[in-house]
């Protein structure tokens, strides 16, 4: 639009025209509500590290000395609530 924003996407399922512009007119359409946050997870917490790796929100991890994971992430509060992390996430340090 007139103020560099993208509003849609126009696309094909026929031919797949325009499917190579969606991700990034997603991300762009939700940047402002991505946040970087960091969240300790146990070593019993296996399947939700898998789930986060799966929705591709990793950005990095760190080993824990007690056997888990610190890994910081990039969600958006309602991916907080729908995974049932969001009481547990804290702001995102350039440490782990």
């Amino acid at each position: 639009d007139a103020d560099g924003l993208v509003r849609s996407v126009r696309l094909s399922a026929v031919t797949g025209v325009g499917i190579d512009l969606l991700p990034e007119a997603i991300q762009e359409s939700l940047h402002g509500l991505l946040a970087d946050v960091e969240l300790d997870l146990a070593p019993t917490e296996a399947r939700l590290r898998s789930r986060l790796y799966e929705a591709g929100v990793v950005i990095r991890e760190l080993s824990l000395e007690t056997g888990g994971w610190c890994v910081c992430i990039r969600v958006s509060p309602t991916m907080q609530d729908r995974l049932g992390i969001s009481g547990r996430c804290r702001p995102a340090t350039s440490g782990a």
